[in-house]
């Protein structure tokens, strides 16, 4: 991976220990010039065109600014890649999960502005933006972006080191209700380390 980033100029911090998720992140965030955070795992890909990909990321950032959204994810809901369990949702509704995964309904329903309009509210056509509570978005690492205030304020507080973040901020992220905008999306997840279809009903997003 050194030698990658080497060859392609791409800057890279090199941590004496595995700090894990959680660590990577505060580390990534600490290190970061802008005030905006675009958040990507290794195995998240684009898999739209330039011109696209630069339109829906100037679009999440003017919303941060000015839709009054703390978080904006960018994965893409028609080429999610793999792993997804929209079926399981689709399969129990508001049952699922005490609802906490409702956003997984953006993946099939063609408008689920509609069908839940109690709890998600569409408010851009083109491109398209929901509005949602992270009452029914649980936290998670997929590619999504914020600002660093929101990220020091609300996420640093639940970050240890050596852990993966996710299962550590859940009960606080389910009991806020910060405001979460779901576009199109412009990456999709190509996973490489193992997991195969087999598993899609139980691993997590």
């Amino acid at each position: 991976e050194i030698n990658l980033c080497d060859e392609y100029k791409i800057k890279y911090i090199l941590e004496k220990n595995n700090t894990m998720m959680a660590g990577a992140i505060k580390t990534l965030v600490e290190n970061s010039k802008y005030d905006y955070f675009l958040f990507l795992e290794s195995d998240f890909r684009s898999c739209k065109n330039k011109q696209i990909t630069k339109l829906i990321l100037n679009f999440a950032i003017d919303s941060l600014q000015n839709k009054e959204l703390d978080v904006i994810r960018l994965r893409n809901l028609k080429n999610p890649g793999h792993p997804i369990h929209w079926s399981l949702q689709k399969r129990e509704g508001l049952y699922y999960n005490d609802n906490t995964e409702l956003y997984l309904c953006t993946h099939y329903l063609k408008d689920p502005h509609l069908v839940y309009p109690e709890y998600i509210k569409k408010i851009n056509e083109s491109p398209v933006l929901y509005k949602m509570s992270s009452k029914n978005c649980v936290y998670t690492n997929n590619p999504n972006i914020t600002s660093k205030k929101f990220y020091t304020e609300n996420i640093f507080p639940y970050i240890s080191t050596g852990e993966h973040l996710e299962p550590e901020i859940s009960n606080f992220w389910k009991s806020s209700n910060f405001n979460v905008g779901i576009t199109s999306g412009i990456f999709t997840h190509v996973r490489i380390d193992g997991h195969t279809n087999m598993e899609i009903g139980r691993a997590h997003v």
